[in-house]
Protein backbone atom coordinates (compact mmCIF):
# COMPACT_ATOMS: atom_id res chain seq x y z
CA UNK A 1 0.00 0.00 0.00
CA UNK A 2 1.26 3.92 -0.81
CA UNK A 3 0.93 4.71 3.00
CA UNK A 4 4.02 2.20 3.41
CA UNK A 5 6.20 4.95 1.23
CA UNK A 6 6.20 7.82 2.94
CA UNK A 7 10.30 7.38 4.23
CA UNK A 8 11.12 6.36 0.57
CA UNK A 9 10.01 9.31 -1.57
CA UNK A 10 9.34 12.70 0.09
CA UNK A 11 5.47 14.02 -0.11
CA UNK A 12 4.23 14.35 -3.73
CA UNK A 13 3.26 17.80 -5.28
CA UNK A 14 0.21 19.38 -5.48
CA UNK A 15 -0.90 19.00 -8.34
CA UNK A 16 -3.16 21.39 -10.87
CA UNK A 17 -6.22 22.52 -9.66
CA UNK A 18 -9.25 21.20 -11.10
CA UNK A 19 -11.20 23.47 -13.32
CA UNK A 20 -13.91 25.41 -12.20
CA UNK A 21 -17.54 23.61 -12.82
CA UNK A 22 -20.76 25.11 -13.50
CA UNK A 23 -22.51 22.85 -10.60
CA UNK A 24 -19.81 24.26 -8.00
CA UNK A 25 -20.85 26.38 -5.29
CA UNK A 26 -19.09 28.89 -6.36
CA UNK A 27 -20.33 29.04 -9.29
CA UNK A 28 -23.58 29.08 -8.41
CA UNK A 29 -22.75 31.81 -6.48
CA UNK A 30 -23.59 29.95 -3.24
CA UNK A 31 -21.26 32.16 -0.09
CA UNK A 32 -18.99 30.08 2.30
CA UNK A 33 -20.57 30.27 5.25
CA UNK A 34 -23.86 28.43 3.35
CA UNK A 35 -21.05 25.94 1.80
CA UNK A 36 -20.05 24.84 5.19
CA UNK A 37 -23.84 24.60 6.51
CA UNK A 38 -24.47 22.40 3.91
CA UNK A 39 -21.78 20.42 4.33
CA UNK A 40 -22.27 20.07 8.10
CA UNK A 41 -25.68 18.70 7.13
CA UNK A 42 -24.29 16.30 4.82
CA UNK A 43 -21.66 14.82 7.42
CA UNK A 44 -24.48 14.86 10.15
CA UNK A 45 -27.04 13.16 7.75
CA UNK A 46 -25.15 11.06 5.87
CA UNK A 47 -21.42 10.18 7.24
CA UNK A 48 -21.82 10.01 11.04
CA UNK A 49 -24.30 6.99 10.98
CA UNK A 50 -22.53 5.38 8.57
CA UNK A 51 -21.65 2.03 10.65
CA UNK A 52 -21.27 -0.83 7.79
CA UNK A 53 -18.00 -3.29 9.19
CA UNK A 54 -16.68 -3.95 6.01
CA UNK A 55 -12.70 -3.43 5.59
CA UNK A 56 -12.40 -2.43 9.19
CA UNK A 57 -8.88 -4.15 9.92
CA UNK A 58 -7.26 -2.89 7.17
CA UNK A 59 -8.75 0.14 7.45
CA UNK A 60 -7.59 0.73 10.96
CA UNK A 61 -3.98 -0.17 9.85
CA UNK A 62 -4.10 2.88 7.69
CA UNK A 63 -5.70 5.33 10.07
CA UNK A 64 -2.60 4.42 12.39
CA UNK A 65 -0.03 5.07 10.28
CA UNK A 66 -1.86 8.38 9.03
CA UNK A 67 -1.57 9.47 12.93
CA UNK A 68 2.30 8.67 12.92
CA UNK A 69 2.94 9.90 9.67
CA UNK A 70 1.58 13.12 10.68
CA UNK A 71 4.15 14.03 13.34
CA UNK A 72 6.95 13.64 10.59
CA UNK A 73 7.41 16.88 9.16
CA UNK A 74 9.44 15.97 6.16
CA UNK A 75 6.63 13.91 4.74
CA UNK A 76 4.03 16.31 4.52
CA UNK A 77 1.72 18.19 1.72
CA UNK A 78 1.14 21.41 3.12
CA UNK A 79 -1.93 23.39 2.00
CA UNK A 80 -2.23 26.51 -0.41
CA UNK A 81 -5.08 29.09 0.29
CA UNK A 82 -7.05 29.40 -1.26
CA UNK A 83 -8.11 26.44 -1.39
CA UNK A 84 -11.99 26.38 -0.12
CA UNK A 85 -13.74 24.89 -3.47
CA UNK A 86 -12.80 22.12 -6.52
CA UNK A 87 -11.91 24.55 -9.00
CA UNK A 88 -8.32 26.10 -6.73
CA UNK A 89 -8.56 22.57 -4.73
CA UNK A 90 -4.68 21.86 -3.21
CA UNK A 91 -3.53 17.86 -5.03
CA UNK A 92 -3.05 14.86 -2.92
CA UNK A 93 -1.71 11.88 -4.39
CA UNK A 94 -3.06 8.93 -3.03
CA UNK A 95 -0.76 7.20 -0.30
CA UNK A 96 0.22 10.79 0.65
CA UNK A 97 -0.95 12.87 3.45
CA UNK A 98 -1.76 16.55 3.04
CA UNK A 99 -1.75 18.97 6.42
CA UNK A 100 -3.27 22.45 6.92
CA UNK A 101 -4.68 25.05 9.62
CA UNK A 102 -8.33 25.96 9.82
CA UNK A 103 -9.30 29.74 10.18
CA UNK A 104 -13.01 30.96 11.26
CA UNK A 105 -15.56 29.15 8.55
CA UNK A 106 -12.63 27.77 6.76
CA UNK A 107 -12.99 24.93 3.78
CA UNK A 108 -9.92 23.35 2.87
CA UNK A 109 -10.22 21.16 -0.58
CA UNK A 110 -8.39 18.47 -1.48
CA UNK A 111 -8.50 16.27 -5.64
CA UNK A 112 -7.95 13.36 -5.41
CA UNK A 113 -6.94 11.29 -8.61
CA UNK A 114 -8.34 7.37 -8.26
CA UNK A 115 -6.65 5.66 -11.81
CA UNK A 116 -9.05 2.21 -10.90
CA UNK A 117 -12.16 1.53 -9.53
CA UNK A 118 -11.97 0.27 -5.71
CA UNK A 119 -12.32 0.71 -2.40
CA UNK A 120 -10.89 3.89 -1.56
CA UNK A 121 -9.69 4.22 2.32
CA UNK A 122 -9.86 8.66 3.67
CA UNK A 123 -8.88 9.40 7.34
CA UNK A 124 -8.68 12.73 8.78
CA UNK A 125 -7.31 13.29 12.21
CA UNK A 126 -6.99 16.97 14.00
CA UNK A 127 -3.98 17.84 15.21
CA UNK A 128 -0.65 16.98 14.15
CA UNK A 129 3.13 18.05 15.60
CA UNK A 130 2.39 19.39 18.26
CA UNK A 131 -0.20 22.25 16.94
CA UNK A 132 -3.40 21.78 18.51
CA UNK A 133 -6.21 19.99 16.85
CA UNK A 134 -9.44 20.98 15.58
CA UNK A 135 -12.81 19.08 15.39
CA UNK A 136 -11.54 18.30 11.56
CA UNK A 137 -14.33 16.48 9.52
CA UNK A 138 -15.13 15.63 5.77
CA UNK A 139 -17.31 15.54 3.22
CA UNK A 140 -16.03 13.71 -0.67
CA UNK A 141 -17.77 15.00 -3.58
CA UNK A 142 -17.06 14.57 -7.51
CA UNK A 143 -16.60 17.78 -9.11
CA UNK A 144 -19.69 19.43 -9.37
CA UNK A 145 -19.66 19.14 -5.58
CA UNK A 146 -22.04 16.54 -5.23
CA UNK A 147 -21.75 14.33 -2.25
CA UNK A 148 -20.31 10.50 -2.27
CA UNK A 149 -21.87 8.85 0.61
CA UNK A 150 -19.63 6.59 2.53
CA UNK A 151 -20.09 2.82 2.59
CA UNK A 152 -18.21 2.62 6.01
CA UNK A 153 -16.91 5.57 8.99
CA UNK A 154 -15.69 4.74 12.22
CA UNK A 155 -13.45 6.74 14.80
CA UNK A 156 -10.68 5.32 15.82
CA UNK A 157 -10.33 6.12 19.83
CA UNK A 158 -6.53 4.84 19.66
CA UNK A 159 -5.20 6.91 17.24
CA UNK A 160 -8.33 9.76 16.87
CA UNK A 161 -8.53 9.16 13.54
CA UNK A 162 -11.98 9.65 11.40
CA UNK A 163 -12.47 7.15 8.89
CA UNK A 164 -14.60 6.47 5.77
CA UNK A 165 -14.68 4.03 3.14
CA UNK A 166 -15.74 4.83 -0.30
CA UNK A 167 -16.42 2.63 -3.33
CA UNK A 168 -15.61 4.29 -6.58
CA UNK A 169 -14.93 4.17 -10.36
CA UNK A 170 -11.96 5.48 -11.63
CA UNK A 171 -12.18 9.70 -11.89
CA UNK A 172 -11.20 12.90 -10.02
CA UNK A 173 -13.17 13.42 -5.96
CA UNK A 174 -12.92 15.91 -4.17
CA UNK A 175 -12.49 15.85 -0.08
CA UNK A 176 -13.89 18.59 1.83
CA UNK A 177 -12.49 19.51 5.22
CA UNK A 178 -13.79 21.78 7.74
CA UNK A 179 -13.45 22.44 11.52
CA UNK A 180 -17.32 21.08 12.51
CA UNK A 181 -17.66 22.63 15.85
CA UNK A 182 -15.37 25.98 14.71
CA UNK A 183 -13.95 25.43 17.96
CA UNK A 184 -10.12 26.30 16.85
CA UNK A 185 -9.46 29.14 14.95
CA UNK A 186 -5.71 28.46 13.73
CA UNK A 187 -6.33 24.45 14.86
CA UNK A 188 -4.15 21.78 12.64
CA UNK A 189 -5.44 18.75 10.87
CA UNK A 190 -4.11 15.83 8.37
CA UNK A 191 -5.96 13.75 5.60
CA UNK A 192 -4.98 11.32 3.59
CA UNK A 193 -6.78 8.78 1.22
CA UNK A 194 -5.77 5.49 -0.52
CA UNK A 195 -6.77 2.64 -1.82
CA UNK A 196 -8.54 0.13 1.00
CA UNK A 197 -6.80 -3.41 -0.50
CA UNK A 198 -3.13 -5.04 0.23
CA UNK A 199 -1.55 -4.96 -3.01
CA UNK A 200 1.26 -7.81 -3.14
CA UNK A 201 3.04 -5.51 -6.10
CA UNK A 202 6.53 -5.49 -5.01
CA UNK A 203 8.06 -4.35 -8.19
CA UNK A 204 9.52 -1.31 -9.00
CA UNK A 205 8.65 0.99 -12.15
CA UNK A 206 11.58 0.81 -14.81
CA UNK A 207 13.61 4.18 -14.75
CA UNK A 208 11.83 7.23 -16.33
CA UNK A 209 12.81 8.65 -19.49
CA UNK A 210 13.29 12.69 -18.81
CA UNK A 211 14.30 14.70 -21.71
CA UNK A 212 17.08 17.20 -21.58
CA UNK A 213 16.24 20.06 -19.66
CA UNK A 214 17.77 23.84 -19.72
CA UNK A 215 16.99 27.06 -17.66
CA UNK A 216 14.16 28.52 -19.75
CA UNK A 217 12.15 25.09 -19.70
CA UNK A 218 8.83 25.62 -17.69
CA UNK A 219 7.65 21.53 -18.05
CA UNK A 220 9.76 18.34 -17.27
CA UNK A 221 8.89 15.58 -19.89
CA UNK A 222 9.22 12.39 -20.92
CA UNK A 223 8.45 8.69 -20.64
CA UNK A 224 7.33 6.60 -17.67
CA UNK A 225 4.96 3.59 -16.40
CA UNK A 226 1.48 4.89 -17.57
CA UNK A 227 -0.67 6.22 -14.73
CA UNK A 228 2.14 6.79 -12.19
CA UNK A 229 2.93 9.37 -10.27
CA UNK A 230 5.72 11.48 -11.36
CA UNK A 231 8.30 13.09 -8.56
CA UNK A 232 10.58 16.10 -9.68
CA UNK A 233 13.40 16.58 -7.45
CA UNK A 234 16.31 19.55 -7.90
CA UNK A 235 18.81 19.36 -6.19
CA UNK A 236 17.98 16.94 -3.56
CA UNK A 237 14.55 18.93 -2.35
CA UNK A 238 11.13 18.03 -3.86
CA UNK A 239 10.00 20.77 -6.69
CA UNK A 240 6.90 19.33 -8.34
CA UNK A 241 5.16 16.65 -9.97
CA UNK A 242 2.56 14.93 -11.72
CA UNK A 243 0.74 12.16 -13.03
CA UNK A 244 1.62 9.74 -16.33
CA UNK A 245 -1.01 9.52 -18.94
CA UNK A 246 -1.65 5.55 -20.40
CA UNK A 247 1.23 6.48 -22.91
CA UNK A 248 3.41 6.57 -20.27
CA UNK A 249 4.25 10.34 -21.45
CA UNK A 250 4.50 12.77 -18.61
CA UNK A 251 4.36 16.65 -18.51
CA UNK A 252 5.04 18.06 -15.26
CA UNK A 253 4.65 22.05 -14.97
CA UNK A 254 7.40 23.62 -12.87
CA UNK A 255 9.20 27.36 -12.42
CA UNK A 256 12.37 27.77 -14.69
CA UNK A 257 15.48 26.13 -12.92
CA UNK A 258 18.77 27.77 -12.46
CA UNK A 259 21.18 26.42 -14.68
CA UNK A 260 24.02 23.63 -13.47
CA UNK A 261 20.84 22.13 -10.58
CA UNK A 262 20.71 18.67 -10.43
CA UNK A 263 16.73 17.28 -11.74
CA UNK A 264 16.22 13.74 -10.51
CA UNK A 265 12.74 12.12 -11.70
CA UNK A 266 11.16 9.06 -10.06
CA UNK A 267 8.09 7.53 -11.09
CA UNK A 268 5.72 5.69 -8.42
CA UNK A 269 3.36 2.75 -8.93
CA UNK A 270 -0.37 2.46 -7.70
CA UNK A 271 1.11 0.15 -4.86
CA UNK A 272 3.90 2.77 -4.04
CA UNK A 273 6.80 0.91 -5.66
CA UNK A 274 9.13 3.50 -6.44
CA UNK A 275 11.57 3.35 -9.52
CA UNK A 276 15.02 4.82 -9.26
CA UNK A 277 15.54 7.78 -10.19
CA UNK A 278 16.59 9.75 -13.88
CA UNK A 279 18.71 12.19 -13.36
CA UNK A 280 20.25 15.48 -15.55
CA UNK A 281 21.88 18.72 -14.81
CA UNK A 282 19.52 21.88 -15.81
CA UNK A 283 21.59 23.47 -19.16
CA UNK A 284 22.43 26.92 -19.48
CA UNK A 285 20.34 28.12 -22.44
CA UNK A 286 20.01 31.72 -21.15
CA UNK A 287 22.04 34.70 -22.80
CA UNK A 288 24.07 36.99 -20.84
CA UNK A 289 22.87 40.41 -19.47
CA UNK A 290 24.79 42.99 -20.76
CA UNK A 291 24.68 46.59 -21.33
CA UNK A 292 26.95 49.46 -22.67
CA UNK A 293 27.57 52.82 -21.24
CA UNK A 294 27.22 55.38 -23.66
CA UNK A 295 30.38 56.17 -25.82
CA UNK A 296 31.13 59.86 -27.10
CA UNK A 297 33.32 61.14 -29.68
CA UNK A 298 36.44 61.90 -27.38
CA UNK A 299 36.36 58.77 -25.69
CA UNK A 300 38.97 56.16 -25.99
CA UNK A 301 37.40 53.38 -23.68
CA UNK A 302 33.72 51.26 -24.32
CA UNK A 303 32.82 50.30 -20.75
CA UNK A 304 29.79 48.05 -19.41
CA UNK A 305 28.69 45.18 -17.85
CA UNK A 306 27.74 41.55 -18.41
CA UNK A 307 27.84 38.43 -16.88
CA UNK A 308 31.06 37.37 -14.83
CA UNK A 309 33.70 34.97 -17.04
CA UNK A 310 32.15 36.17 -19.88
CA UNK A 311 33.89 37.23 -23.11
CA UNK A 312 33.65 40.43 -24.63
CA UNK A 313 34.35 41.84 -27.85
CA UNK A 314 33.82 44.58 -30.26
CA UNK A 315 32.59 44.02 -33.42
CA UNK A 316 31.72 45.70 -37.05
CA UNK A 317 30.13 43.84 -39.08
CA UNK A 318 31.71 40.13 -38.72
CA UNK A 319 35.28 41.63 -37.75
CA UNK A 320 36.34 41.40 -34.39
CA UNK A 321 37.93 45.21 -34.19
CA UNK A 322 38.72 45.32 -30.20
CA UNK A 323 38.27 42.15 -27.20
CA UNK A 324 38.08 43.48 -23.26
CA UNK A 325 38.55 41.81 -20.00
CA UNK A 326 35.42 41.22 -17.87
CA UNK A 327 36.09 41.27 -14.11
CA UNK A 328 34.69 38.80 -11.43
CA UNK A 329 31.70 41.51 -10.96
CA UNK A 330 30.67 41.21 -14.67
CA UNK A 331 32.62 44.63 -15.49
CA UNK A 332 34.27 45.22 -18.49
CA UNK A 333 36.79 48.16 -20.43
CA UNK A 334 36.72 47.40 -24.47
CA UNK A 335 40.07 50.25 -25.79
CA UNK A 336 38.96 51.99 -28.25
CA UNK A 337 40.50 54.72 -30.73
CA UNK A 338 38.42 58.05 -30.78
CA UNK A 339 35.82 57.57 -33.28
CA UNK A 340 33.37 60.04 -35.53
CA UNK A 341 30.02 60.55 -34.08
CA UNK A 342 27.49 58.19 -35.84
CA UNK A 343 29.87 55.66 -36.21
CA UNK A 344 28.20 52.10 -34.87
CA UNK A 345 29.73 48.78 -33.70
CA UNK A 346 28.36 45.22 -31.94
CA UNK A 347 29.43 45.02 -28.31
CA UNK A 348 29.24 41.12 -28.50
CA UNK A 349 29.06 39.02 -24.99
CA UNK A 350 29.49 35.15 -24.98
CA UNK A 351 28.80 33.05 -21.67
CA UNK A 352 30.93 29.87 -20.61
CA UNK A 353 27.45 28.10 -22.10
CA UNK A 354 28.75 29.98 -25.54
CA UNK A 355 24.99 31.90 -25.43
CA UNK A 356 25.39 35.49 -26.92
CA UNK A 357 24.41 38.77 -26.54
CA UNK A 358 24.15 41.55 -28.73
CA UNK A 359 24.05 45.25 -28.61
CA UNK A 360 24.56 47.83 -31.38
CA UNK A 361 26.18 50.90 -30.28
CA UNK A 362 26.05 54.49 -31.86
CA UNK A 363 28.78 57.06 -30.83
CA UNK A 364 27.54 60.62 -29.98
CA UNK A 365 29.42 63.85 -29.91
CA UNK A 366 31.17 64.62 -27.08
Amino acid sequence: MRMTNFGKWAAASILAASLLLPGSAQAAGESKSAFIVNLKQEYKTNYRNSTSVIHKEISRSLDKKLKRSALDESDQILEREPNDYTHNANGLPLGYYGVGTFSNLDIDAWKITVPRSGAIWVGITSGYNGVSGTDAVLVLTDGNEEPIYPAYMDEDRETGVIEFVFDLPAGEYFIHAFDYNNANDGGAYAVAADYLEVNADQTPPDRPRMNKVDDNDKAITGLAEPYSAVGVYVNGKYYASDYAAASGKFKVSIRPIKAGSRVEVFAMDESGNVSDPASAVVSDKTPPRLTVNKVRSTHTVISGKTEAGSRIELKRGDKVVGKGKVDSKGNYKIAIKKQKAGTTFDVVATDRAKNTKKVTIKVVKK
